[in-house]
């Protein structure tokens, strides 16, 4: 310990009267070995806890003294406090620790949920290709509830009582799924990362899944059979929607993308003479999830679709899909499209035609005479293993592989399509003249 020691007793009287000097002391408070009184040649005085433990010493500075008590500790406060602490070292725990400890805990307590998000997302810990999309979310739906909750507080009340405005719910009174499976994903997000962080011990929705609070997350990752694909093309022809819906459905079986970069394509993206589509990487607005642009070709049944659906399109459009109104359609609204039409299939998603795409062609990789490191390639997907070491495409034509898989694909499709029955029973004429009524995508 630096500057002198004093070895004569503090009483109360003493301590009054105790003045600075040229060089820093410590004075003994007595009673309770160890403990001193540090007083600065400022005057500035403090109280100082010196202990060995381990056979090692150590100190803690209890905190600022003061006589009467109102700026600091007086004498009495810091001999029990010091008292305390002897006790800690008895039992074998360091008071340093155990005073830092508590000081953490007391900082944590204070740390809002709005702030452990902003730390995830800031800190570039999210590990997501979209994190504009999920901070997007938070700000709108959960950042005026949780800014002023601790992170140690929050619990499942906090998020029932976040979704039960009516913003949570559809028109008709039904809990809106898809947002409340959104915002309950980032709330066990950035629980987790508060757990990483120290600031909690344990996950308190540990009991509470994303379904007691009316959030669908298990998503049912299912693909159609061959006799499925067949009933789904010949349904298509009787479903209660636009031409234009039939062929979105059909290209994005075709195609084998996500249902988010379908919708968003644009007229500009699309080259028919060459035969190809430019997929952008993923940004705020494109919900591509490719890191880097990639161009796609067109197989021979995705131009005829194609070439069908511009010339439906009002040229002024830059959207290829686009709604009724001109504006992009939303992935919900396709999912509602299916809902209501294909009664034969249940919870189908528009996604699962992705996992069509794949799911058959892999199977049927051979018999076509196609690689599967180029069905990969197709759909955007990152090689795994030792097919991304050896597997390279033809430097004299890098689009070729991908056009066999795509080409191999729309021939099955195409063969489909044109010889399906037609003369099928429409499920919505289970009572004469009343027809069901699905909303126009």
């Amino acid at each position: 310990m630096s500057g002198a020691e004093k070895r004569s007793s503090l009483n109360a009287q003493a301590f009054k009267n105790v003045k600075p000097e040229d060089r820093e002391f410590f004075q003994r408070a007595g009673e309770v070995p160890g403990l001193f009184l540090r007083v600065r040649p400022s005057g500035a005085m403090s109280w100082v806890y010196r202990f060995r433990i381990y056979g090692k010493p150590d100190k803690v500075t209890l905190g600022p003294a003061d006589p009467s008590g109102r700026k600091g500790l007086n004498l009495k406060e810091a001999r029990d406090l010091a008292g305390n602490h002897r006790k800690l070292v008895s039992s074998g725990k360091n008071p340093r620790f155990e005073v830092e400890r508590k000081l953490a805990q007391e900082k944590i307590n204070t740390i809002s949920f709005a702030q452990v998000f902003d730390d995830l997302y800031l800190g570039g810990t999210h590990g997501e290709s979209r994190p504009d999309e999920s901070i997007l979310i938070f700000d709108r739906d959960l950042r005026a509830t949780l800014k002023d909750v601790p992170i140690v507080d929050f619990g499942p009340g906090h998020f029932a009582k976040i979704i039960s405005g009516s913003t949570w719910r559809h028109t008709d009174g039904s809990l809106k799924h898809g947002k409340i499976a959104a915002a309950y994903r980032l709330i066990k997000k950035t629980i987790r990362h508060a757990i990483t962080r120290g600031m909690l011990k344990d996950d308190p929705l540990r009991y509470s899944p994303a379904k007691s609070f009316g959030g669908k997350t298990g998503v049912a990752e299912r693909n159609l059979g061959m006799s499925e694909i067949r009933n789904l093309l010949t349904q298509l022809t009787f479903w209660h929607t636009r031409d234009s819906n039939r062929r979105l459905l059909k290209f994005t079986l075709a195609c084998g993308q996500r249902i988010s970069a379908v919708l968003e394509m644009r007229r500009a993206e699309v080259d028919i003479e060459k035969g190809t589509w430019r997929i952008p990487k993923t940004e705020i607005d494109r919900r591509t999830k490719s890191k880097e642009t990639r161009i796609l070709p067109l197989s021979r049944y995705m131009l005829q679709l194609l070439r069908e659906q511009l010339a439906a399109v009002e040229p002024g459009n830059e959207l290829v899909w686009p709604a009724t109104n001109g504006r992009q359609i939303f992935p919900a609204s396709v999912r509602r499209c299916i809902d209501d039409n294909l009664s034969e299939i249940d919870g189908f998603t528009p996604h699962d035609l992705r996992r069509t795409f794949i799911s058959r062609l892999h199977e049927r990789a051979a018999r076509l005479k196609i690689n599967a490191a180029d069905i990969e390639r197709v759909v955007g997907h990152v090689l795994p293993g030792m097919m991304a070491v050896y597997s390279h495409p033809d430097p004299d034509n890098p689009l070729g592989g991908q056009l066999d898989v795509l080409n191999a694909w729309g021939g099955i499709l195409s063969k489909i399509d044109s010889s399906r029955i037609r003369s099928v029973r429409r499920p919505w004429n289970d009572a004469r003249g009343t027809f069901k009524k699905v909303p126009l995508v």
